[in-house]
C-alpha cells in the first residue's frame, strides 16, 4: 500500500543535513503493541445504563450476595467486597440486598430493575376531557382554537393527538339535506369561486410613550373593510326581502381606493393623530389600485386644516419594507384563526377586534424588526 501523499504551502520548505539523515537510520524498528479490545459486548453492557445501571449488573450482583449468604444473612464485609468487585456503591449494594430479602420474605420474586425510568422527568401535563368538552365545537375546529381555549400551548395540543388522546372528526351527516331539499346533488354544492373574499385596509404607526413610560399612543389608526350595503333581493329562513346586507366590493380599483382613503383614512388620521405636529407621511406599496399621491383630490383632502398628510410610494425594485407584510398581518391572523365566523359580518368582527387585541408590545417588535431588515438592506 502506497503511503498517503501529503501537500503543503508553498512558502513552507524542509531540509535536513546529512548527519541528522544518519542518525535518523539507527532507529529501532516499530514493534506492533497488542491491546485489549475495549468494544466487547460485555463491556457494552456494562456502560449501557446512563443515569440508571443496567438491570442484568444489578441482577448478578443479587445473586452474587444471595450465594454468599447463610440463612439470609451475610458475613461481615460482604457487601463491601461485592460492592468493589462491581464498581457500585456500598450504599446502592446495600439497597439491592434490602430490596431482594424483603420480597424472598413476601414469597415474591425477586424483581431489582431500576424503577426510574417512566418515573423521572417532567409529569404530563394532564388533560381535562369535561374542560374540553365544554368548549364549544366553533372554538375547537383547528389545534391553535383548542389550545387557546385549553389555556395550553399548540405543542401540547400536538402531543394529545399524537399520543392518541384525543382524535379528528369530521361529520358528513348533513341533515339539512333530504330528498325534499336536495333534488340533484351536484346543484347544491358551489364552486370555491363563490367563497366571497374581503380587503382590509390596514393604518399603524409605532406606539409613542412618554418619559415616565405612560403610553401616549397605541399606534392604530384603524382597519376598514371594503364592503357595501345592499337590500337582499329575495326571502330566505334567515332573513326576508329588502334586508340590508353586507357584501363584499368585487372589484378593488383605483377609484375605489380613492374613495376609501378620502372618507375612512384621512379622518381617522386627523381624529387619532397625537401630538401638534401635523407633518405625516403615509407609506404604501406599489400595487395598482393605489393612489398616486399626487391626485388633485387627495392633496386637497389631506392639506385642510392646516394639515400636511403625504402619500408616499415604496421605492421601485426594492424589498417590501413594510410593517404591515413583516408582521403585522401574521400577528393578527393568528388572533384571528381562533374563532370561526359563519358570516361575513362575523367575519368583519372578528378581524376588527384581532386588530384591537394585537398587543402594543407586538407591534412595537414588528417596527423594531423593520429597522433590523434596513440595516441588513444597507450592510448588503
Amino acid at each position: 500500500m502506497a503511503p498517503p501523499e501529503s501537500s503543503l504551502d508553498s512558502s513552507t520548505s524542509f531540509s535536513f543535513s546529512d548527519d541528522e539523515s544518519s542518525s535518523f537510520d539507527n532507529l529501532p524498528q516499530v514493534i506492533d503493541v497488542p491491546f485489549p479490545n475495549l468494544d466487547t459486548p460485555a463491556t457494552e453492557s456494562e456502560n449501557n445504563g446512563k443515569g440508571c445501571v443496567h438491570n442484568e449488573k444489578r441482577k448478578r450482583v443479587v445473586d452474587v450476595l444471595l450465594q454468599q449468604s447463610k440463612n439470609g444473612k451475610l458475613q461481615h464485609g460482604v457487601i463491601k467486597k461485592v460492592a468493589e468487585e462491581f464498581s457500585f456503591l456500598v450504599k446502592t449494594v446495600s439497597k439491592l440486598w434490602v430490596v431482594a430479602t424483603s420480597q424472598l420474605e413476601g414469597g415474591l420474586p425477586v424483581n431489582v430493575e431500576c424503577k426510574r425510568k417512566g418515573n423521572s422527568g417532567r409529569k404530563r401535563l394532564p388533560l381535562d376531557m369535561e374542560k374540553m368538552a365544554a368548549v364549544p365545537f366553533n372554538r375547537r375546529k383547528n389545534m391553535r382554537a383548542l389550545a387557546h381555549a385549553m389555556d395550553v400551548s399548540k405543542s401540547t395540543v400536538h402531543r394529545w393527538l399524537n399520543r392518541k388522546n384525543i382524535r379528528r372528526h369530521s361529520n358528513a351527516i348533513k341533515p339539512l339535506l333530504s330528498k325534499k331539499d336536495e333534488a340533484d346533488p351536484y346543484r347544491t354544492i358551489q364552486s370555491k369561486s363563490f367563497i366571497p373574499k374581503i380587503m382590509f385596509l390596514a393604518d399603524v404607526g409605532r406606539p409613542r410613550y412618554g418619559e415616565d413610560g405612560e403610553l401616549l399612543w397605541d399606534g392604530k389608526i384603524g382597519i376598514f373593510p371594503f364592503t357595501y350595503e345592499a337590500p337582499a333581493q329575495r326571502s330566505s329562513k334567515n332573513r326576508p326581502a329588502g334586508t340590508m346586507e353586507v357584501k363584499p366590493i368585487p372589484i378593488i380599483n383605483r377609484e375605489v381606493m380613492k374613495m376609501m382613503l378620502l372618507t375612512k383614512l384621512l379622518p381617522a388620521i386627523k381624529e387619532k393623530w397625537p401630538g401638534p405636529s401635523r407633518n405625516i407621511i403615509v407609506q404604501q406599496d406599489n400595487v395598482k389600485p393605489h393612489v398616486d399621491g399626487s391626485d388633485p383630490d387627495l392633496m386637497e383632502a389631506a392639506q385642510e386644516d392646516n394639515w400636511n398628510i403625504q402619500l408616499k410610494f415604496q421605492p421601485p425594485n426594492r424589498p417590501d419594507l413594510n410593517v404591515l407584510d413583516l408582521g403585522f398581518f401574521r400577528s393578527i391572523d393568528s388572533l384571528q384563526d381562533q374563532t370561526a365566523a359563519r358570516s361575513l359580518t362575523e367575519l368583519i368582527q372578528a378581524v376588527t377586534i384581532a386588530y384591537e387585541e394585537l398587543s402594543l408590545e407586538k407591534l412595537n417588535n414588528v417596527f423594531l424588526t423593520l429597522q433590523g431588515v434596513m440595516g441588513e438592506v444597507l450592510s448588503h
